[in-house]
């Protein structure tokens, strides 16, 4: 699978109070933990540890998508995740699988911009059917034209009529990687989100939302920015704040292939991502 799983944030519970913004105007964390695997959650060695405060949904992949068959230590961690939300020690309030949209077809020896519903239709069953996620993130949607706008409406639609989520939510994300056409928005309105940028700190300094983004609500874009040091990540996090991009994720390592970024710890320690959550939580967008 190309494109992979994912992560509202409690500054209080890492340092900082949350700003009090209006409806809208708050910025939250989703984190495309792709490629972690399965561990004990409250042990601070385990990947996932230090996830479990700050973002407010998750992306999960268990092996190029939902896998063949179920897989009783996924099980166990979403019902971890699902347990610490309860007892008040996580953000975490979505859970969503990832299924790839590009990768599949090249494998049938199709072209890449064609979508294959059915073979999506069945990944979403096998996420629903094992492990009740809470919705469904499309990896590499086609970014540059509206001929498969119609297909992904189709899934978008299958989606909310079969989730199986324990929380009630038909949550879906479309992977663009760039801006894309405003087709997507009129064909699915439902659709929650649309990844409008996806790349490293250099290009995010150039990057300029489209002129119709502004016609719609801020939750509906989400930005994923890697190769960020440090002494940048304030900067980065306030100008992701006045694109208006309702959903972020920021991290240090390099997007040589993007989800090869999508698991580890941002900065490898709590230190970045602690500041991370803060400057998220700290300040309404512009």
């Amino acid at each position: 699978m190309a494109w992979k799983i994912i992560f509202t944030v409690l500054g209080l519970l890492v340092t900082g109070a949350a700003a009090r913004c209006s409806p809208g105007s708050s910025q939250k964390i989703t984190a495309p933990t792709l490629n972690l695997t399965p561990c004990n959650v409250t042990d601070p060695t385990c990947d996932w540890h230090g996830y479990l405060n700050g973002p407010d949904t998750v992306i999960l992949d268990v092996n190029v998508g939902p896998g063949r068959g179920l897989d009783p230590s996924w099980v166990d961690l979403i019902k971890q995740i699902r347990d610490q939300k309860k007892a008040g020690s996580s953000t975490i309030t979505t859970i969503l699988g990832g299924v790839g949209i590009g990768w599949a077809l090249q494998g049938l020896g199709r072209a890449f911009f064609e979508v294959d519903v059915p073979h999506a239709k069945a990944d979403i069953d096998k996420w629903n059917s094992w492990y009740k996620v809470d919705g469904i993130y499309f990896e590499q949607v086609w970014p540059f034209n509206c001929s498969t706008a119609s297909d992904m409406a189709t899934l978008v639609k299958y989606v909310r009529d079969h989730s199986k989520s324990p929380t009630g939510q038909r949550v879906t994300i479309f992977e663009l990687g760039q801006n894309g056409p405003e087709c997507y928005l009129k064909t699915t309105p439902s659709a929650d989100a649309f990844v409008t940028f996806q790349g490293e700190y250099s290009d995010y300094q150039s990057y300029v939302p489209a002129s119709y983004m502004k016609k719609y609500s801020a939750a509906r874009w989400y930005h994923q920015i890697g190769e960020v040091d440090p002494s940048k990540l304030t900067s980065v996090v306030r100008k992701s704040k006045a694109n208006r991009a309702g959903q972020v994720f920021v991290t240090d390592l390099h997007f040589t292939y993007p989800h090869d970024a999508f698991g580890p710890l941002p900065g490898g320690n709590t230190t970045y991502w602690q500041n991370e959550v803060k400057q998220v939580a700290s300040s309404c967008m512009y």
